[in-house]
């Protein structure tokens, strides 16, 4: 439930040009046995000023996250927020980011 200094960790490390962000984990960091998806928005919201959509992927942090839920739920809190984006964004987080950070065709 803390944002800093979290976030301007995260603002440093956007800065750099060749870091990328994962979007995965956050419930497994919040309270484990009370969170809620409102509750971790605020730091999607921080990865994707951080990184933009363009250096920014989609981690599943599976079978860790079944410790704070089922899968579908914990996916959902993020594929659910990512619906807010453009379709150029969408693309760019779910599949482009991904394939130029790991070099894929």
């Amino acid at each position: 439930e803390e944002i800093e200094p979290w976030h301007a960790m995260n603002r440093d490390l956007g800065r750099r040009p060749h870091g990328n962000g994962t979007l995965s984990g956050m419930a497994t960091e919040a309270r484990i046995d009370r969170w809620s998806s409102t509750q971790l928005h605020p730091y999607i919201d921080v990865c994707l000023e951080a990184f933009g959509p363009e250096r920014l992927m989609v981690g599943s942090d599976w079978p860790v996250c079944t410790l704070a839920g089922p899968y579908s739920t914990i996916m959902s809190v993020v594929l659910d927020y990512l619906q807010t984006l453009s379709a150029s964004e969408q693309d760019s987080v779910f599949h482009a980011a991904c394939r130029e950070a790991y070099r894929l065709p």
